[in-house]
């Protein structure tokens, strides 16, 4: 069995080719196109995911799909692979506004509720001298310093889709996978092996702003399950009396919107990939999210290029993405794993040999 793996290792198969992300920006060309997938075969490289962020043509217009097939082709006639980023958070809410990415916020009772917007719960807050929730009533009262607020789910402003709500997502998959597949299905699970998917930010408290958390019409029930009541809502909604009550809050909190992206977002991507014969690739939002992997038929992690610092290789939350992702698979039968490098803030131009090869020593080493 060494001998074996000490082979493929040696002299690995096209199976095992590394998949770099291929961004097209500018106006891609349909020579220049076959010329650098020409290039990538040259050099072993036998797979590529294809992100398209060009000025023209148009994302998903039929000059689009023109150029996909040209890349398609000319991997058929070379036995390569691609897979295609489905990215385009915002093509649910140009169909629909109303699936725009919602949170919820307390207003006082006194105030109107915009237009649009609507009110899930009602609460009383009675406030301690420092401005921290001392206490919290569901029945009406007024009196004793207690302030009612409604809960309202309102609009976050992103522009992005609301992925708690399954709509978004039937909406996400009926522009942009039923389209790919509708023009290009002779290369489904021959050619195109997957739809990428990442997960753009880390849910639920991506805006950092205080008093607002990520919410849709049917979180509430996920919220329950996980352990949660209207009184862990307003811990994480108004300042808690304790560093404790927040964390705790938290901490539910997270449990059920990991829960329910699951439910509303990943699973529906899954099974749409699987029932068409390809692959559901790409990456939870964040290392720790790792019950969503279970979605992913070649599970992956990202880390963002400079996260892990020196000296920081042990204690980093990130530290552990790249092993979540080759176990998760080894312990599910699975042959690959993908794990997303050198992507974030930084000059890709100056990245230095030593900087990507203390990088890629990392990914061996912990994975």
């Amino acid at each position: 069995m060494y001998d074996i793996f000490k082979n493929i290792w040696k002299t690995p198969t096209s199976t095992y080719t590394p998949m770099p992300i291929w961004v097209w920006d500018g106006t891609p060309e349909a020579d220049e196109v076959t010329r650098q997938i020409n290039e990538m075969h040259r050099k072993g490289v036998d797979g590529f995911i294809l992100k398209y962020e060009a000025d023209s043509p148009e994302y998903l217009s039929d000059e689009y799909f023109d150029l996909v097939r040209v890349a398609a082709e000319a991997c058929a006639k070379r036995h390569m692979i691609m897979a295609i980023c489905a990215d385009g958070g915002d093509i649910a809410v140009r169909a629909n506004a109303k699936l725009a990415e919602r949170i919820l916020y307390p207003l006082p009772l006194a105030e109107d509720v915009p237009e649009g917007e609507d009110i899930l719960y009602r609460v009383w807050i009675k406030l301690n001298e420092d401005g921290k929730v001392e206490d919290t009533s569901l029945d009406g009262k007024e009196a004793d310093g207690f302030v009612g607020y409604n809960l309202v789910l309102g609009y976050s402003g992103s522009g992005n889709a609301d992925i708690l709500n399954p709509m978004s997502t039937e909406e996400f998959i009926e522009a942009v996978h039923e389209k790919h597949h509708a023009k290009l299905s002779e290369f489904f699970s021959t050619t195109i092996v997957g739809f990428f998917t990442p997960q753009r930010s880390d849910f639920g408290f991506s805006s950092k702003a205080e008093g607002k958390i990520s919410w849709s019409y049917g979180t509430l029930g996920d919220f329950f399950e996980a352990g949660g009541e209207i009184e862990t809502i307003v811990s994480l909604l108004f300042p808690t009396k304790t560093p404790k009550q927040r964390r705790e809050a938290e901490y539910i909190y997270r449990c059920a919107i990991r829960a329910s992206v699951g439910k509303t977002f990943y699973k529906p991507l899954s099974d749409w990939c699987r029932g068409h014969g390809i692959a559901l690739m790409g990456h939870p939002a964040s290392p720790s999210d790792t019950d969503a992997m279970k979605y992913f038929d070649i599970p992956g992690q990202n880390i963002p290029f400079g996260v892990i610092s020196a000296g920081d290789e042990l204690s980093s939350p990130t530290s552990t993405a790249v092993k979540c992702s080759s176990d998760y698979a080894r312990h599910n039968g699975i042959a690959r794993c993908s794990v997303k490098l050198f992507e974030g803030n930084c000059d890709v131009g100056n990245i230095t040999s030593d900087e990507l090869i203390r990088e890629l020593n990392f990914l061996f080493a912990r994975g």
